[in-house]
């Protein structure tokens, strides 16, 4: 079901016509059917009132009694019509159905529905996001005639009629509801009585809704605008609070409303109006630019503006060949066999975005930072401490505008505006103890352009050293902040210390993939490449991001993303650049010249590859370990986007 519009739930369903499944008897053996299920005139693809079934939908339809029930898939035919093949009926008098098909239920007494608390509308008035999986429906048939359903609607939808009543045009970016009871999460649903009953999954419900909305009209002073989101019914005395962010001027501004000793109810498969007029909102504070800050160092940009000069894609072989590094480093930065943390500083720590706050010093703050215009979508969320005046912030992603907003716990904010970033790469920092265990020397592959002109994508693949000394909340950053869904540990299992191969991030967020590579050729190793990619382009179309590492993530994890980013079309010359900015982190000088360890067999050996382009030879080489070519292109596709 692509898309539902729950205008008028009230309207009376379409009429029943005849099935083809006909009258069955108690104990009639298993066969085809055809059911009939009128669709409920809130279905709708284009946001208007027609009504219609999907070719794809597909209901669960439940034949049994006593709690011994089986579910059958039935699929849409046509004129509101499904079929399926219904089994035995073992004496019951009576059958459901619910939508969407799921093969995991049991019975109609245990239908296991999640209520989204983070929903989206696209635009005022807009009813389209009402759709799918999200906003089941069910309906109930005697099998003494032919086997019909009028569907319900499991969900009911709360109407928010949003009035301006503020001095200057309002758009709309979310709407906060919360309830003194749960009202979206995961529940367990029994349809089997008068009405639906509906039993929260203990732990896993929220009080809250937050209903964001993208491309929002303006409403203009006096006037109103509605926008839905869906609800368990629920009917409850209490305090609730309706909290409204907005843009007006080129700020965002917060209305709130407490709703105190109330009343509310909200039935299934109706719209309740709840009513809200934006006014006297916060903040008081004027928006700043704060200008633009360059996310990398001076001692590596300036470097890396240098190499894009003097490096060339065939200047690389040899240790006489150009390394200008060491004009930049001063030196190395540490031996990897110091404790964790002896390393007082390293010089690929990135700069941070540093947020003046003229008051409340010493004080825990909200920073709220969100991207602008194309980039609306990327959110930033973290709870810090103002210090010497100011909130800083780490990791950002270079040539974007930000708005942000700083607040104190009881909602008043103190500081919002918005600035610009630059830099060549994303630069990251995850803790703030310089260590090779410490996810270190760590870098997003994002923002390195290709020779035809794309850009490979920000937050897919990450490389940096190992971390094994993360902390709880540093791990939670790495799974929850940056979506890692992959860990692909480069060590073996049957070495030792910080080199021995460790699952470290939590299993029930992230996959783990570990080969073990040792020795140069194992880069050679067919079996070890295609099974290492390939967990690659399955979490990356899972939705997930990588992180790629050994111990000190120099060696065999440049050699692994030198691989990806040749795949994708970036230069020889700067793929070696990247390999030569290990040289910057804690872990020592890894030039770009070696003629030793993985860099200096795996680089000739890949350049040394049939193929017109070092492109072609990075999909030469993938090819002979077995992956196919519409898997290359699919890892490409998901690395890679156009500008």
């Amino acid at each position: 079901m692509r898309a539902i519009n729950r205008f008028n739930l009230l309207f009376i369903l379409l009429p029943l016509l005849a099935a083809g499944c006909g009258t069955f008897t108690p104990e009639e053996p298993a066969g085809d059917c055809t059911i009939l299920a009128s669709c409920p005139q809130t279905k709708t693809g284009n946001d208007g009132l027609a009504t219609y079934w999907y070719a794809t939908d597909e209901l669960s339809l439940f034949v049994g009694a006593q709690g011994d029930f089986s579910n059958s898939k039935f699929s849409y035919v046509g004129n509101d019509r499904f079929k399926g093949r219904i089994p035995a009926t073992v004496g019951t008098q009576i059958v459901y159905a619910a939508y969407p098909y799921t093969p995991e239920w049991t019975s109609p007494a245990k239908l296991s529905i999640d209520v989204d608390p983070e929903p989206r509308q696209a635009g005022n008035g807009s009813t389209a996001h009402l759709a799918g999986p999200d906003f089941p429906l069910f309906g109930i048939s005697d099998t003494s005639g032919d086997i019909s359903f009028a569907m319900n609607q499991m969900l009911a939808v709360g109407k928010f009629n949003i009035t301006n009543g503020y001095s200057s045009p309002i758009k709309i970016k979310s709407i906060e509801f919360t309830s003194p009871v749960a009202v979206a999460g995961d529940f367990e649903v029994d349809i089997t009585g008068d009405s639906p009953v509906y039993h929260p999954v203990e732990g896993n419900t929220t009080n809250t809704i937050s209903l964001s909305v993208a491309s929002g009209a303006q409403i203009a002073v006096g006037q109103s605008a509605s926008f839905y989101a869906g609800f368990i019914p629920f009917n409850a005395s209490g305090d609730f609070q309706i909290k409204v962010t907005a843009e007006s001027n080129g700020a965002e501004w917060v209305s709130t409303k407490e709703i105190k000793g109330k009343r509310i109810a909200l039935k299934a498969g109706e719209f309740t109006a709840l009513n809200y007029t934006y006014a006297n909102p916060s903040p008081t504070v004027p928006e700043v630019y704060l200008g633009s800050f360059n996310l990398v160092n001076e001692d590596m940009d300036s470097y890396m503006a240098e190499a894009e000069k003097v490096y060339t894609d065939s200047n690389w072989r040899g240790y006489s060949a150009t390394s200008i590094v060491g004009n930049y480093r001063n030196g190395d930065n540490g031996d990897l066999n110091e404790p964790a943390g002896a390393i007082a500083y390293s010089y690929d720590r990135p700069v941070p975005v540093s947020i003046p706050v003229d008051s409340n010093n010493g004080k825990m703050v909200s920073l709220s930072i969100t991207g602008d215009g194309a980039f609306a979508d990327e959110k930033y969320e973290s709870f810090t401490q103002i210090i010497n005046g100011k909130v800083q912030v780490y990791n950002l992603i270079p040539n974007r505008r930000y708005h942000y907003t700083v607040s104190l716990t009881s909602g008043e904010i103190l500081s919002i505006g918005y600035f610009d970033t630059s830099g060549r790469r994303r630069i990251m920092k995850v803790s703030d103890v310089v260590s090779a265990d410490k996810a270190n020397n760590f870098r997003d592959l994002g923002g390195m352009r290709t020779l035809d002109g794309k850009t490979l994508k920000y937050g897919k693949v990450f490389r940096g050293t190992n971390m094994d000394g993360l902390t709880t909340s540093e791990k939670s950053y790495m799974t929850d902040d940056l979506n890692i869904g992959l860990d692909v540990d480069l060590r073996r299992a049957t070495d030792s210390g910080r080199n021995q191969a460790k699952r470290i991030l939590d299993a029930s967020k992230v996959d783990y993939s570990n080969v073990g590579f040792m020795y140069s050729d194992d880069l050679k190793d067919h079996e070890k490449i295609k099974s290492t990619i390939l967990s690659i382009l399955n979490t990356l179309q899972s939705g997930k991001s990588v992180y790629i590492h050994c111990f000190a993530g120099a060696d065999r994890t440049g050699c692994i993303c030198m691989l990806l980013e040749a795949l994708c079309g970036v230069s020889e010359k700067d793929c070696t650049i990247d390999y030569e900015l290990t040289s910057f982190s804690c872990v020592s000088t890894r030039t770009r010249t070696t003629d030793d360890g993985f860099m200096g067999f795996f680089h000739p050996y890949l350049s040394g590859l049939s193929g017109s382009t070092f492109k072609g030879k990075a999909e030469r080489f993938l090819l002979d370990c077995g992956i196919t070519t519409t898997q290359i292109s699919a890892l490409q596709n998901a690395l890679t986007d156009n500008e």
